[in-house]
């Protein structure tokens, strides 16, 4: 009995001093990822920024925000898209203005008759000097029997006047209160046939460009842009706006 207690005393001491956990092992590799949770609720919408300036109207020439008069270029006391008229100056006709009339004139007088200058059997166009309005041009843009017409297809997203057989003869600078002395001018001109007061083509905007025409039968139209396609507008009809500025001999 006594050999059997001490031998389960034995044991026990034996098992108590010895750890029943081993060392750690190495750790193991990753695991795969797992799946994307659902997207969370939007956040609450932000505050609205500062309101931007505002932009610069067309025909607001010297961009002070001001309808100032001379602004209003076609003169219906209305500043619109109306207003804003090509400022390009060029005429598609350079070969005749100015003193070509005298030069065809010494010619002639020599009985010579040079291609652009009025031939020996030339005649002045006669009728009415009248000024022009939106309502005596056609369907088809012209205006006293195509004396003066618009054309807005040879030029993409450009429209020009066109004057029948026309070439300078004169120029002059007018203050603007004073352009009807741009149609006297031509009105005392027996050889004048049309008239056209520039607003854009001189600088300073107070005054404006008088041009006075004579003809020829052996000279191609003159042209000069008038207007230019923006949103919403055609060029045409910039034109037609500002078609009071031209006084042409009508039959």
């Amino acid at each position: 009995m006594k050999i059997k207690i001490l031998s389960i005393l034995f044991f026990s001491l034996i098992l108590t001093g010895c750890p029943f956990d081993g060392d750690d092992g190495q750790t193991g590799p990753a695991g795969p990822e797992g799946k994307a949770g659902p997207q969370g609720d939007a956040g609450p919408q932000g505050a609205a920024g500062p309101a931007g300036s505002n932009g610069i109207n067309c025909w607001d020439l010297n961009g002070n925000s001001v309808n100032d008069t001379d602004e209003d270029v076609n003169g219906d006391n209305a500043w619109t898209a109306a207003d804003c008229v090509a400022s390009v100056s060029i005429p598609q006709n350079p070969d005749a203005e100015h003193n070509f009339h005298e030069f065809c004139k010494a010619f002639a007088e020599l009985g010579k008759y040079p291609d652009g200058c009025p031939s020996s059997t030339h005649a002045t166009p006669t009728g009415t000097l009248t000024q022009m309005n939106r309502s005596l041009f056609d369907s088809s843009n012209s205006a006293c029997g195509g004396a003066l017409s618009i054309d807005s297809t040879s030029y993409p997203g450009e429209a020009y006047w066109v004057l029948q057989g026309g070439f300078i003869a004169d120029t002059e600078v007018i203050a603007v209160q004073d352009r009807n002395q741009c149609e006297t001018k031509c009105a005392n001109d027996n050889r004048c046939i049309a008239a056209h007061f520039c607003r854009e083509c001189t600088t300073p905007p107070s005054s404006g460009q008088c041009t006075t025409f004579y003809h020829s039968d052996t000279i191609p139209d003159y042209e000069h842009v008038c207007g230019i396609d923006i949103a919403g507008f055609q060029a045409s009809e910039f034109c037609l706006d500002v078609s009071a500025e031209w006084w042409v001999t009508c039959p």
